[in-house]
């Protein structure tokens, strides 16, 4: 993500809260969200997709990332009685309806297949595939080593000058 799309994020972010605290009638105005907030948000909306996605979905989504990155290459793929499988999904079936949770130790052999094989390598492999996306994309610590230089500030510097 670039600071201009982070920026972009963080004003529609901001936007919603306004119109949120607008409808229950919350006088002022919000505070803008900070980086924190802003990677939580987009952690929070990955983990919402990763659930519903079919699994032959991420896996082609994975391959089309690693794909643009050139270099490596995923060389699994998704066994084709699982490509449509959903984390979701699975853990519908098994859903106590009393308590709401979800009992793991119940799943038939072929649902611990796939959900073992999500958590092992698909969701894994994804990760792994926007980590390196975010990492070819600029200076990918600039937003950090502003933040270090800012915190520690004079000795900070000084080592920098000495380099």
């Amino acid at each position: 993500m670039t600071n201009e799309d982070a920026v972009k994020r963080k004003n529609e972010m901001y936007e919603k809260k306004q119109q949120d605290y607008n409808r229950v009638g919350v006088a002022g105005d919000p505070s803008y969200s900070n980086h924190q907030e802003l990677s939580y948000s987009l952690l929070t909306q990955l983990q919402e997709v990763m659930t519903i996605a079919k699994f032959g979905e991420i896996e082609k989504h994975t391959k089309d990332i690693v794909e643009k990155l050139g270099g490596s290459k995923l060389e699994f793929q998704v066994p084709e009685d699982m490509k449509n499988y959903s984390i979701a999904g699975i853990m519908e079936k098994y859903k106590d309806e009393k308590t709401g949770t979800v009992n793991l130790s119940k799943l038939s052999e072929s649902d611990r297949e796939a959900y073992m094989f999500y958590e092992n390598f698909l969701s894994t492999s994804y990760k792994k595939a926007c980590e390196a996306t975010a990492a070819s994309k600029g200076n990918y610590f600039a937003e950090l080593n502003a933040q270090a230089k800012q915190q520690l500030g004079k000795k900070y510097e000084l080592k920098e000058k000495k380099e």
